[in-house]
């Protein structure tokens, strides 16, 4: 049987440092997918100005790529949802080692099972909902 220290140590930690570098890729994908389209539409009527039409349909092609990423690769939602879970796991963590919350006034003995408990179900909730939009694909 685990301890709630290598509990914690075990799975905790590394699920919530999963959720933060998952968080921070997404979080870099959408930006730079954004400046891409962002550049790529400001430079469109620039380049139309000096009428070169072969640069004109690549930017217009790199915009679209960009836009079309973010759609389909869905970067700023899995952001956000990735940081959530991170801060969900976070607070209960500090919950548990505070003893406030769900915590406060739990006798002893029952304190790892419900921090146990409430991880687990934190993290298979992220993992069902990450199953529903799969099977929406």
């Amino acid at each position: 049987m685990l301890s709630s220290e290598e509990y914690i140590d075990q799975r905790l930690v590394p699920e919530i440092e999963y959720y933060e570098n998952r968080s921070a890729l997404n979080k870099r994908f959408f930006h730079v997918t954004s400046v891409v389209s962002i550049v790529s539409a400001v430079a469109v009527p620039i380049v139309a100005v000096v009428s070169d039409h072969f640069a004109l349909a690549v930017i217009g092609g790199v915009a679209s790529v960009a836009i079309a990423s973010q759609s389909l690769f869905k970067w700023h939602e899995n952001w956000l949802k990735f940081r959530g879970s991170a801060e969900g796991l976070k607070k209960e963590q500090m919950y548990y080692l505070t003893r406030t919350g769900p915590y406060q006034g739990v006798a002893d003995d029952a304190l790892e099972g419900i921090l146990v408990v409430r991880v687990e179900d934190l993290i298979s909730s992220e993992h069902e909902t990450w199953q529903v939009e799969q099977k929406g694909k």
